[in-house]
């Protein structure tokens, strides 16, 4: 079931990253309804055609239900035609998707490190958190290339300000940090070293990871070094990755695909086996037994005997009788002599059979006068 939506604005947050905001067609179609941290699918109407859906993950938050936004990589042919896209132009969404969710009750303690354009599900449970003043400690770890690729800067400063329990960490890869002076940053990369300065408890937070594949790698694997267990680290990437997504709900999305897959060809299989069991005949019907049945004996003789013993049920018989005989019909008065014409009559195939004319009744023999007299010599 897809959602209509509408576009209110997209434009670019950095160089390269975009933000899409959608607003609900309420005269024609229900908000989606979604969790902080999940996903959707959007369908786009570009160069008079719909676009295949992609996935992104959602920015917005689920208490703003009316609005929907995503945060986009620019890179791709997907991507430069949301360049395209006027105010007002029809977007179709559907979802939610994935387990990668922030629970209030569960996470009262969260280590969330993003890489990149993977902050976009932070985001959203972010700004869940502060819009509803709930008091889950969430330090945000954040990995960016340079101080000037920076998506949402603005807004997790503004964020901080109003929110005493979000605590956010720079950690800028190459070039200068000018422009964070006074902020929580680290340059470089997250190493063991750097990371011991951060005043994590590895032993009792929830972490989650979210970027690029070999980042969430390398984060992980970091993290099970410090003493963190597995069952507490959970990821999500944006890549076709080896590591996609993990936790209790580990790799839900490759699940999902995987066991539709399956039910495909379980449910190819079956249909196919209902066709060939239709085709075939009947055990034990008219006396007549599958050849693949060779539990019983065939019996009532060969199917080829059988159907040569079955009556023609159209007459072959060429060699018939005229369909047309012309037959004399008697005058009714024997004292009126009248030509008769010759009346045509149709008749079946079986031959006419004319009833004989009856003989006269012999005349009598007249009784001599004398009695005739024999002589003898």
């Amino acid at each position: 079931m897809y959602h209509r939506y509408r576009v209110l604005e997209s434009k670019l947050e950095t160089e390269s990253t975009r933000v899409l905001t959608l607003v609900c067609d309420s005269a024609t179609s229900k908000p989606l309804l979604y969790q902080p941290g999940q996903y959707a699918a959007i369908v786009l109407n570009d160069l008079s055609r719909p676009t295949p859906a992609r996935c992104f993950s959602i920015m917005s938050s689920p208490s703003q239900q009316q609005t929907l936004q995503f945060s986009v990589r620019v890179n791709g042919l997907f991507t430069r035609a949301l360049e395209r896209l006027k105010k007002g132009d029809e977007v179709l969404v559907r979802g939610p998707f994935g387990s990668f969710i922030f629970n209030e009750n569960i996470h009262k303690d969260v280590v969330m490190m993003a890489g990149g354009i993977g902050v976009t599900p932070f985001m959203s449970m972010i700004r869940y958190a502060s819009h509803l003043g709930l008091k889950n400690k969430i330090n945000l770890v954040y990995s960016c290339r340079t101080q000037n690729d920076i998506p949402f800067l603005g807004e997790l400063l503004e964020m901080e300000k109003i929110n005493p329990y979000l605590k956010v960490t720079y950690v800028i890869g190459d070039g200068p940090v000018d422009r964070l002076r006074g902020l929580r940053v680290v340059s470089g990369r997250v190493t063991s070293s750097s990371i011991d300065k951060l005043g994590l408890t590895f032993a009792k937070q929830i972490y989650m990871i979210c970027g690029p594949s070999m980042y969430m790698s390398a984060m992980q694997s970091l993290l099970i070094r410090k003493g963190v267990t597995k069952k507490n680290i959970f990821t999500e990437a944006f890549g076709q990755g080896s590591l996609l997504q993990s936790g209790k709900l580990a790799k839900w999305p490759f699940n999902a695909y995987v066991l539709t897959s399956i039910s495909l060809v379980i449910s190819g299989f079956f249909i196919m086996a209902s066709d060939l069991y239709a085709t075939l005949p009947q055990l034990n019907k008219n006396g007549i037994v599958s050849q693949v049945d060779t539990s019983q004996p065939v019996t009532g003789g060969n199917l080829i005997d059988k159907i040569n013993a079955i009556e023609p049920q159209v007459d072959t018989n060429i060699k018939q009788p005229a369909v047309i005989k012309y037959v004399s019909v008697a005058a009714p008065k024997p004292s009126i002599s009248k030509a008769v014409t010759p009346v045509p009559v149709v008749t079946t195939p079986v031959p006419v059979v004319v009833a004989p004319t009856p003989a006269p009744a012999p005349t009598p023999t007249a009784t001599p006068k004398k009695k005739p007299r024999s002589r003898v010599s």
